[in-house]
C-alpha cells in the first residue's frame, strides 16, 4: 500500500491522507487510533468504479454521504448506517427516475 500525507488539511484535528490499498482502491480522509477510516473521506473502489464521498465511523458509512455507481448515472445522496442507505435520502437511477425518502438497511422503506 502506499500513503502519503496532504500537507495543511486538517479537519477536527486529524490528517487527512491519500492511501492506496493493495487492490488498488484509494480512500483520502483521516484514519482513527486502529487505521480504519474516521471522519469525512472519499473512497474509490478500483474494481468497480463506484465512490462514496461522505462520513465515516470506525471504517463504515456512517451519516451523510454521497454514493456514486460506476455508470456514473445512479446515485444516491443521503443518510447511512453501517455502510447502507438508512435513513432519508434520494436515489437517481440511470434512466432519470428517483426515489426521495426513508431507506431502512439498505431498502426503499414507505411511499417515498
Amino acid at each position: 500500500h502506499s500513503e502519503s500525507s496532504l500537507s495543511g488539511k486538517k479537519k477536527n484535528k486529524q490528517q487527512h491522507k491519500l492511501f492506496t490499498y493493495p487492490n488498488g482502491d484509494t480512500y483520502l480522509g483521516p484514519f482513527n487510533q486502529r487505521r480504519r477510516r474516521h471522519g469525512y473521506g472519499v473512497f474509490v473502489c478500483k474494481s468497480t468504479g463506484s465512490s462514496y464521498s461522505g462520513n465515516f465511523v470506525h471504517g463504515r458509512k456512517e451519516g451523510a454521504g454521497t454514493l456514486l455507481l460506476q455508470d456514473d448515472r445512479t446515485k444516491y445522496e443521503g443518510e447511512f448506517r453501517a455502510n447502507v442507505p438508512h435513513g432519508r435520502g434520494t436515489l437517481v437511477v440511470h434512466d432519470s427516475s428517483s426515489y426521495y425518502g426513508e431507506f431502512e438497511h439498505g431498502a426503499f422503506h414507505g411511499t417515498g
